[in-house]
């Protein structure tokens, strides 16, 4: 039986409990391989869609934040990966997105249907930082 995920072609997913599943929009995406967390995380799961949800993504500089909202007019672009061993990994990303980040359960979009993720969002203050108007995070040169 497979929870969490709805109106959609399973035939890619693993029977998994609904926690297993993570959505990442920034240095943990698959292109930031080269980073130690997103290493940890690639070598601990297995990438299952690129997805989207709606929200607003916020510019760090070297990393971005996400502000969830629900009316759908802004997407954040990212990925989907199920987690071989959640408890474990999420011990370690916990630390590594530290006290500015929550992680919270977030219904994302898929190519064919919705999944049920945790997503990493920013829990401060949005007011003089700069909107990444297309929701894509990609580093600077």
């Amino acid at each position: 039986m497979i929870i969490g995920i709805t109106n959609c072609d399973h035939s890619f997913l693993k029977a998994v409990s609904q926690d297993q599943y993570l959505f990442v929009y920034g240095t943990l995406k698959r292109e930031f391989g080269n980073r130690r967390a997103a290493v940890l995380l690639h070598k601990s799961a297995v990438f299952i869609a690129e997805a989207k949800v709606p929200g607003r993504l916020f510019d760090f500089g070297n990393y971005p934040g996400a502000v969830l909202e629900n009316s759908g007019d802004r997407w954040i672009s990212g990925e989907v990966f199920q987690l071989i061993d959640p408890e474990r990994t999420f011990y370690s990303l916990d630390k590594y997105e530290g006290a500015g980040y929550d992680r919270v359960w977030v219904s994302v979009n898929v190519a064919n249907g919705l999944i049920d993720c945790w997503i990493y969002v920013y829990n401060g203050p949005t007011n003089d930082l700069r909107m990444i108007k297309n929701g894509t995070f990609t580093l600077r040169e």
